[in-house]
């Protein structure tokens, strides 16, 4: 019919997993999973895409029920965001204020719902990972291992100074001065060229 079809693509190493149902994290978040997968619709198929969009639908449903959705949470949280985005701008409430709390399965909840009446979102703050527990533990680099630092060599008899930057280590730039200072490598060298002369 000449009409160019678009959808969804999945790799052949795809493999439909989404957050668990049964997962210790906020209802939010599920609901998140539901909005995410089931917007890719409106954006992936043309309007009058109608086999495509249904299929896309019902792949959707069986993922999500392979995760531990219940098909009545499913179909409320979609119902929900249409409801909301039949909202004008204008119509929805600004917060008074936003408050980050950490997720605790149950007492989140009743926390967010308690702030809403009151004016007041919620913003779940995930657990902090291994990752971010274990940074900073490694050894601290000492000065003279630094590389690409700026040094400054002053002399000792005169009010002359030698600035430079070195892409190599700090100790091995000094090692390499002293050692042409004391062996009177003036041409390859600017502080042994000072001192010799």
């Amino acid at each position: 019919n000449g009409k160019l079809r678009t959808g969804v693509f999945r790799k052949p190493t795809h493999t439909n997993r989404v957050l668990h149902f049964q997962s210790n994290h906020a209802v939010s978040a599920k609901r998140a999973v539901i909005i995410s997968l089931f917007d890719r619709i409106d954006t992936h198929f043309a309007g009058d895409d109608l086999t495509g969009r249904k299929q896309e639908k019902a792949f959707l449903f069986r993922v999500l029920s392979a995760s531990g959705y219940p098909v009545k949470f499913i179909r409320k949280t979609l119902r929900r965001v249409a409801r909301s985005r039949k909202l004008s701008k204008k119509q929805l409430d600004k917060p008074k204020a936003t408050v980050v709390i950490p997720y605790v399965a149950g007492l989140r909840e009743k926390i967010s719902q308690k702030l809403a009446e009151l004016g007041i979102k919620t913003v779940n703050k995930s657990d902090s990972w291994q990752w971010d527990i274990c940074s900073g533990i490694k050894d601290r680099i000492t000065h003279e291992r630094k590389t690409g630092v700026i040094c400054q060599i002053q002399c000792n008899e005169c009010p002359a100074s030698y600035i430079r930057e070195t892409k190599r280590s700090l100790k091995a730039r000094t090692a390499e001065y002293e050692r042409h200072t004391r062996n009177g490598k003036t041409v390859k060298c600017a502080v042994a060229e000072h001192v010799w002369n």
